[in-house]
């Protein structure tokens, strides 16, 4: 009988542990990005994941391709979090590779994981304040799925795209229509 409570606390304490490790079950990681299959149907998430290993090959092939050339700067600018708990933090550079233009997330870029992050441009849009943040997709262009959480990463599109949507980038979910972080450029 003294030993009831001791036993029971431990008892439910591995209870809790379960429970959390089954919710962590639910989620797939993939690389650094994590798709969250409670809010993608298989379907969403299997054609989200084709889209990032592209995305993925292409990152790839602009680093082998351009390693540390130096391209002159069109713009920049600075990620701003939002107050929804999701956020998305660090420099970011646009430069001029001829007909298109290279979008570079700093080395210090950080953001919240979701279900389905993409890099976008976007024409005049409130990117950050009201919480939280949602956009008018027919003034958005994504571009790719988001690469990485952190770290530098690099995007390319072209030069008339960029021009036609140069007011600011953001790190948006898809799925809710959420902006994790906005850079308007200077």
């Amino acid at each position: 009988m003294k030993f009831t409570a001791p036993i029971m606390l431990l008892l439910f304490a591995f209870i809790l542990v379960g429970c959390t490790a089954s919710q962590d079950d639910n989620t797939a990681k993939t690389d650094k990005v994590t798709v969250q299959k409670e809010v993608l149907t298989e379907k969403q998430a299997a054609e989200y994941e084709a889209e990032k290993a592209g995305a993925q090959e292409t990152q790839a092939q602009l680093e082998k391709t351009l390693g540390d050339t130096e391209l002159p700067v069109l713009a920049s600018g600075i990620f701003a979090g939002i107050a929804s708990g999701h956020n998305a933090e660090g420099g970011i550079t646009v430069k001029d590779n001829g007909d298109t233009v290279i979008i570079e997330l700093g080395e210090d870029f950080v953001s919240d994981k979701g279900p389905d992050l993409f890099l976008i441009l976007t024409q005049n849009q409130l990117l950050t304040g009201a919480d939280p943040v949602q956009l008018d997709t027919s003034k958005i262009l994504k571009i790719d799925p988001l690469v990485s959480l952190s770290g530098r990463q690099m995007y390319e599109v072209s030069k008339a795209d960029f021009e036609a949507n140069n007011y600011g980038v953001a790190i948006w979910c898809n799925q809710f229509n959420v902006v994790f972080g906005g850079a308007v450029f200077k």
